[in-house]
């Protein structure tokens, strides 16, 4: 089992890796569950999506710049 290979959801069935498909959701209501499921996973504010839609506008334009420099074969 522990050869490093991975395998996908349907071949992890078959071997007997897994014993269903489900989501997170899933288990912790259906398995668990769980009457009250709180999500902890931090969301993007204003600030950090900005950054990221600015940083990679940038790279593209830098991109774009540094490619029109390279001189060209003749």
């Amino acid at each position: 089992m522990f050869t490093g290979l991975i395998w996908t959801g349907q071949k992890s069935l078959e071997l007997g890796l897994a014993d269903a498909f489900g989501s997170l959701d899933y288990v912790a209501r259906e398995v668990i569950k769980a009457e009250n499921i709180v999500d902890y996973t931090q969301k993007e504010n204003l600030a950090e999506k900005f950054a990221r839609r600015f940083g990679a506008g940038a790279a593209s334009a830098i991109l774009e710049l540094a490619i029109r420099q390279v001189p060209q074969p003749r």
